[in-house]
């Protein structure tokens, strides 16, 4: 819908998800974006904590992620290398000079809409 730059589109898609009253859609929005979240963080200790959290929690998200993970495990190796140098390169050309890097922006407008909703309601 003319979003191209990748972070816009991810922020777009979970902004739509938010706002349904579709509970596969809330679910999803909210599984993409603890998702690449958690996928940035890099302290190994940080990370089992907040594992360890969603653990206690939420079984079927493990279960989701556990899926996921399966999933993707497929295309490990040279293919994975070359479609991520494939898409590295349309990203480039598309005029997103960090390529995959972009997706990860998404997590700095996740973090920033965050602080302003807690700002907003006083927290």
């Amino acid at each position: 819908l003319g979003f191209a730059p990748e972070e816009d589109a991810n922020l777009v898609a979970y902004l739509a998800c938010m706002e349904s009253d579709n509970a596969v859609f809330l679910y999803s929005g909210s599984l993409m974006a603890f998702t690449y979240c958690y996928n940035a963080v890099t302290d190994p200790r940080a990370k089992g904590i907040i594992w360890d959290r969603l653990a206690e929690n939420s079984e079927e998200t493990l279960g989701d992620f556990s899926g996921n993970s399966e999933a993707w495990s497929e295309y490990e190796g040279p293919l994975r290398k070359t479609a991520e140098a494939v898409n590295n390169a349309y990203l480039q050309s598309m005029g997103q000079p960090e390529g995959i890097r972009s997706y990860g922006r998404v997590v700095d407008m996740l973090i920033a809409l965050y602080l302003a909703d807690e700002t907003r309601n006083g927290s």
